[in-house]
């Protein structure tokens, strides 16, 4: 019994219980992040389908590049940048330019987020988060909600995202609650320190 009891006693030792809860909170934290990613494939696959919201916004536009326009690719990226950074357009041309970003962003696969970020427009669409027509803060939300689910999510934070959405859990149209939220959700579970920065910005307060 000695020597069993010595052999048992020197498993227990080789056992560091820090290091398993270390491993729980791990695999803990990698399902969570699969089953958002899962959620975000399901809702690109949605808006890729139909490309519709429920403000049935109207997609004409003055601009000639962008006239019902339905689909995008990464060829258009440098004309939609060029809206966005334009010092006076028209909001009709905003609510084109930035929808175009969501669909662009929305692809179900491979959609094209290094390319989008590599233009230095994050900045752009996060301030849209504060223009004040639903219909932009919306897009906008949207946009950012699929660039918050991929490698990428610690520049929507960067670019100061966080207060805009905050604000917007207290809007009066649903969509762009839910969206906002949705948004806020993927920066949360994408890393602890993220989640203490999302919960600084006060965002337990509209609820």
């Amino acid at each position: 019994m000695t020597g069993l009891n010595n052999r048992i006693g020197t498993y227990k030792k080789g056992i560091d219980p820090d290091q398993c809860r270390r491993n729980r909170n791990d695999t803990r934290l990698q399902i969570r992040k699969n089953k958002r990613e899962e959620g975000i494939q399901k809702r690109r696959a949605t808006a890729g389908s139909s490309g519709e919201l429920s403000f049935n916004v109207n997609v004409s536009s003055s601009n000639p590049h962008m006239q019902q326009r339905k689909s995008y690719d990464v060829s258009d990226i440098p004309k939609l940048c060029a809206v966005l950074n334009n010092p006076a357009p028209t909001d009709e041309e905003i609510l084109d330019a930035v929808t175009g970003f969501r669909k662009l962003l929305s692809v179900e696969k491979n959609p094209p987020v290094k390319e989008v970020i590599d233009t230095n427009i994050l900045s752009k669409i996060v301030q849209l988060l504060g223009h004040p027509d639903v219909k932009i803060q919306f897009e906008a939300s949207w946009a950012l909600t699929n660039v918050a689910s991929t490698e990428y999510t610690r520049l929507v934070v960067e670019n100061g995202a966080l207060p805009y959405l905050v604000h917007l859990l207290m809007s009066h149209n649903a969509d762009v609650r839910e969206q906002s939220a949705w948004c806020i959700g993927n920066i949360a579970g994408d890393a602890t320190d993220l989640r203490d920065l999302v919960l600084a910005a006060g965002v337990m307060q509209p609820m």
